[in-house]
C-alpha cells in the first residue's frame, strides 16, 4: 500500500498530513471472528502516529502507550519505521524512530525502549475491530 490517505477515518482525528505507506498482511477468518494483520509501516507522519495511539488508549490508561505519546510530543522525533500487529483482538506495535542526541539519551528511560526501537504494550482492539467492521 502507498500514500493510502486517513483523514476519511474519523475517529483518527489526525492534523496535517495523513499519508501512510507500507506492507500489509491480513488474514480474516468470519466463523470465528477473528483477524489477523500485520503492517510493516515503511512511512507515516508523527501526527498520524500521534493520533493512532491516542485512539487506541482514549482513556490515557495505558502507561506505556501513555509514556511514550509524551515522549514523541516533547522531542522531536520522527517515525522511521512501525511495525504492527494484531493477533488474538491485540494490536502490538514496534516503532524505530530517527532522534537526535537529546532523545536518543532520554529514550532510554522511557518504558519499553531496547535495541534502539520501541515496543508499545499489548492493546485490546477487539472491541474497536468489531465496530468499525460490523461483525
Amino acid at each position: 500500500m502507498s500514500g493510502v490517505d486517513l483523514s476519511g477515518l474519523g475517529a483518527f482525528h489526525v492534523r496535517g498530513a495523513t499519508e501512510l505507506s507500507g506492507n500489509l498482511r491480513l488474514s480474516l477468518d468470519w466463523n470465528h471472528r477473528d483477524l489477523s494483520s500485520s503492517f510493516h509501516l515503511t512511512s507515516i507522519g508523527r501526527s498520524t502516529l500521534l493520533a493512532l495511539l491516542s485512539a487506541l488508549d482514549t482513556k490515557g490508561t495505558n502507561k506505556g502507550l501513555g509514556e511514550f505519546r509524551s515522549f514523541v510530543n516533547k522531542y522531536d522525533v520522527v517515525p522511521k519505521e512501525t511495525q504492527i500487529d494484531i493477533r488474538h483482538g491485540l494490536l502490538s506495535m514496534i516503532i524505530r524512530l530517527d532522534m537526535g542526541a537529546l532523545a536518543k539519551t532520554v529514550a532510554g528511560f522511557v518504558h519499553g525502549y531496547r535495541n534502539g526501537a520501541f515496543y508499545l504494550p499489548p492493546v485490546p482492539v477487539g472491541n474497536i475491530l468489531s465496530r468499525y467492521l460490523h461483525y
